[in-house]
């Protein structure tokens, strides 16, 4: 499993931004955030390819970015 900071990296270099300290940090909070309110099981599916989650009463999508 990746660390925060790893995932926030990573995602900066898929958004084509430059992964500087502060964005990585800032992007680590944001996922962190993001993981405390949708919890890890929509985590796990999300990583696994699902791109369609329900939320509570709310169907949410996910679109990979390549």
């Amino acid at each position: 499993m990746l660390n925060l900071f790893k995932l926030a990296e990573l995602q900066l270099i898929k958004e084509r931004r430059e992964p500087t300290e502060a964005l990585i940090l800032e992007y680590a909070i944001k996922i962190r955030r993001w993981l405390d309110k949708h919890k890890q099981a929509t985590a796990d599916k999300i990583m696994t390819g699902v791109e369609v989650y329900h939320y509570g009463n709310q169907i949410k999508t996910y679109t990979r970015v390549y």
